[in-house]
């Protein structure tokens, strides 16, 4: 198979080579790295600028395909080698390929990957390459990106070697059709990662940039910087809900997802956060403006530490503040404050159908990871909430629902003391009132099944603070021929997506025993709470 041309007639000294030939059961040690090719049959080419080898190959026993060009004339390099190969666990073990943010829950399935390394005289090699991502699943929900498998995304990176060591990755990025991120790597001399500079992150809500600093002597401690324009990690709150469904099931009971629950955050080394950007979404419709944040991060204990500030739209006085601070004996204490309760709400992913309020929480969370404390939300209303709407259908009152899906239900007071653990909530005699309605609640709400088990009391409450009697809607809207007005005890129960209700009501009240009621339940003209 070796087909050689020799000519002779061209000027004097020039000579030209142009050598085709088939190799079989090939091996060639050390070709890079100290890694052998072996192959069962390369073509061969070779001319006065250099030599051709292609075929498919084992390179220590990883297959892959190769181009590999010997250059004779060029002085930029002296050799370069195509290779396209699939990346998978098997491979990375294969060349002991050990780096964090490539193993899983980061990446998980393999890559076709097409690299190109350039290899120069003096030892050094630089590896160009191009990695598609469409049958991986990839979650750096931290820097707003997520993709699931099957969807088309890809890695660019160039690495340098200096004396065959990785020295420094000096570009790469990330991208897929609605996000692109891209940044560089440098390694100190062990070779460890020492800095990660993503010097762009864009993405439907997110123009950022992002600095990442390691050390790992005493021990590994990571700071984190973000900046710019925008950040969104709703990815990121949304990847820790569905692992937290996903881990227990909705079948599972409260015990099982108690046994199960476990705070990953403990498990990450000492690290330091500071952001601050223009907009952080943490949800898809409200954002925090003008936002600074700081996070503390130990391993062992998780968060130690956090102070967030920020706004709401353009203006400054509406404003969302918390504060995370640690206390003697192992304690830590939690106060959040905003006068807008319905936007925090929204940007803490715990309610979504709740406009305006002023909101105070504040909790004490104990050694053994318990918080204990109470909320309190001050003129608020409630809009399109189907469990409360499906409460009041029940309850026959159903002027009210109308107030619900449309201009909302107006409340003038919520206050509720609760204690959380293990993901569950528990609320100990929980009471809102306002001009239309009071209810109270006790009960738990479970966020990983969504299982919530609830009862109290509903009933109209028209001014809480002014006799009920004396009000011209009462006849007409609530009352009976005997004056009496009608209140009920309920209770929830089960998937808060399809919950059970049920409700009994209580005797006939008089307008006055109803007042006194009420004044227990929700307090009255002496409540003197703000």
């Amino acid at each position: 198979g070796l087909n050689f041309e020799l000519k002779n007639n061209l000027a004097p000294r020039e000579v030209k080579v142009n050598v085709k030939s088939v190799l079989t059961e090939v091996s060639i040690p050390d070709i890079i790295d100290g890694k052998e090719v072996k192959s069962e049959t390369l073509n061969l080419v070779v001319d006065n600028n250099g030599m051709s080898i292609i075929g498919d190959v084992l390179l220590d026993d990883v297959p892959l395909y190769l181009v590999w060009d010997e250059n004779f004339q060029s002085k930029d390099y002296k050799s370069k080698y195509k290779i396209s190969f699939r990346f998978d666990e098997a491979v990375k073990k294969k060349l002991g390929i050990d780096i964090g943010i490539l193993n899983p829950p980061y990446i998980d399935g393999y890559a076709t990957v097409d690299a190109e390394i350039t290899k120069y005289d003096n030892n050094n090699f630089d590896i160009d390459v191009i990695a598609s991502l469409a049958d991986a699943t990839i979650d750096y929900s931290f820097l707003g990106f997520r993709k699931p498998l099957k969807q088309q995304a890809a890695i660019k990176a160039k690495l340098a070697f200096v004396d065959k060591r990785l020295q420094a990755i000096p570009s790469f990025s990330l991208s897929k059709s609605d996000f692109k991120l891209d940044g560089g790597i440098t390694l100190d001399k062990d070779g460890e990662i020492k800095v990660i500079d993503i010097s762009s992150i864009k993405g439907p809500k997110t123009s950022a940039k992002a600095k990442i600093e390691l050390s790992y002597k005493p021990k590994k401690k990571v700071k984190i910087n973000i900046s710019g324009n925008s950040y969104d990690l709703t990815e990121l709150f949304a990847r820790d809900e569905e692992n937290l469904r996903r881990k227990v099931g909705l079948r599972k009971t409260q015990k099982q997802a108690k046994d199960d629950d476990e705070d990953y955050l403990e498990k990450v080394p000492d690290t330091d956060v500071y952001i601050a950007v223009n907009s952080l979404w943490t949800n898809p419709e409200v954002p925090i403006t003008n936002f600074a944040g700081s996070a503390i991060l130990r391993n062992g204990t998780g968060i130690s530490e956090a102070h967030l500030i920020g706004n709401y739209g353009s203006s400054r006085n509406v404003r969302f503040k918390a504060d995370y601070v640690p206390k003697p004996n192992g304690e830590f204490f939690l106060s959040i404050d905003s006068n807008n309760a319905g936007s925090t709400l929204k940007v803490l992913r715990i309610y979504e159908h709740m406009r305006g309020g002023n909101l105070k929480i504040e909790a004490r969370r104990t050694k053994e990871k318990q918080f204990i404390g109470h909320a309190s939300i001050r003129d608020f209303s409630l809009h399109n909430t189907p469990v409360v709407a499906k409460l009041l259908t029940m309850a026959s009152f159903t002027g009210m629902v109308n107030l619900l899906t449309g201009e909302g239900m107006a409340f003038s007071h919520f206050d509720a003391p609760f204690e959380y653990k293990n993901r569950t909530l528990f609320v100990n005699e929980g009471k809102a009132f306002g001009n239309v309605m009071g209810i109270t609640g006790s009960g738990a709400y479970n966020r990983i099944t969504e299982v919530l088990d609830v009862k109290g009391v509903i009933a109209p409450a028209y001014s809480i603070n002014t006799f009920i009697g004396k009000l011209p809607l009462v006849g007409s809207l609530l009352a009976g021929k005997d004056g009496t007005v009608f209140a009920a005890n309920y209770t929830i129960s089960g998937s808060i997506s399809d919950p059970k209700i049920s409700i009994n009501p209580l005797s006939a009240l008089s307008p006055s025993s109803l007042k006194d009621m009420f004044a227990n339940l929700f307090g009255g003209s002496d409540d003197k709470r703000q």
